[in-house]
């Protein structure tokens, strides 16, 4: 991230069981255009060789209107993020925690 990049959507709460999981944003923003997003996130809890992908797809998007309050289609789609912790000290957060790349 950059001086140039926003933030939006407030903090993430993440909730995983099993194999999957969800982030909820807890505040909404407004998108009036095809936008890029970028999803920073703390993984002190992955150790060597765990793995976590960021998907997301348009049906697990809920949109209203700003001034309507109805429900919004959404559409497009989204590149699968996959990340890997890594086991050498190379790729160690600066928490002292193995980091995704």
């Amino acid at each position: 991230m950059d001086g140039s990049d926003t933030q939006v959507g407030g903090a993430g709460t993440v909730s995983i069981s099993g194999a999957s999981g969800t982030i909820t944003f807890s505040t909404a923003f407004t998108v009036s255009a095809a936008t890029n997003y970028i999803v920073q996130a703390d993984v002190a809890n992955l150790v060597t060789s765990d793995a976590v992908t960021l998907a997301l797809t348009t049906g697990n998007i809920t949109a209203s209107g700003v001034t309507s309050g109805l429900s919004v289609t959404t559409s497009g789609s989204a590149t699968n993020a996959p990340h890997t912790a890594g086991g050498s000290p190379r790729h160690s957060g600066s928490s002292g925690y193995p980091a995704i790349y």
